[in-house]
């Protein structure tokens, strides 16, 4: 869309696509890698966490500070030497909830996670994996996203 703009009307847009952005200054909003932040409460508050996430399930996770920055770069790069106006995929980190929980415990020892899998959102299942035609790489594409996506295109049809 952004090239589009660019193209057709000389409009300078540009795009980024965040992962999930976390912060410590903002409480948890409901978003799916809220958990992160939410398990730092609950620690100190209550020295447990439930989780609806399985303990391996790895998520895309960026600090709200790092974000602002990325979207600043991009903003200040000189027009001419980008490639392309579409959305930038970027992202910082990944980690899964046991990582997190064992950072915690090195801490606070006496820290507990029990997993309640959500059946929505928690299960591995609600990502599918798709092999690209060359085996160099895989797709990983968010279940509920897709499905939004065909959804929403069916409404509209």
């Amino acid at each position: 869309l952004c090239d589009y703009y660019y193209h057709r009307y000389e409009v300078d847009a540009r795009g980024i696509r965040y992962p999930g952005i976390i912060s410590y200054q903002a409480l948890p909003g409901g978003g799916t890698t809220d958990y992160a932040v939410e398990m730092f409460y609950s620690a100190l508050q209550n020295n447990q966490y439930e989780c609806y996430l399985e303990p391996n399930t790895m998520l895309d996770m960026m600090y709200m500070p790092d974000a602002l920055h990325a979207l600043v770069k991009l903003m200040q790069a000189d027009s001419e030497k980008l490639l392309h106006r579409n959305a930038y995929n970027i992202t910082a980190m990944s980690f899964a909830p046991q990582q997190l929980a064992s950072e915690i415990k090195k801490h606070l020892p006496e820290f507990e996670v029990n997993y309640k899998i959500s059946q929505t959102l928690g299960q591995t299942s609600w990502m599918i994996v798709v092999r690209v035609r060359s085996g160099v790489g895989v797709l990983v594409i968010h279940f509920q996203l897709w499905l939004k996506i065909c959804c929403n295109s069916l409404e509209k049809s």
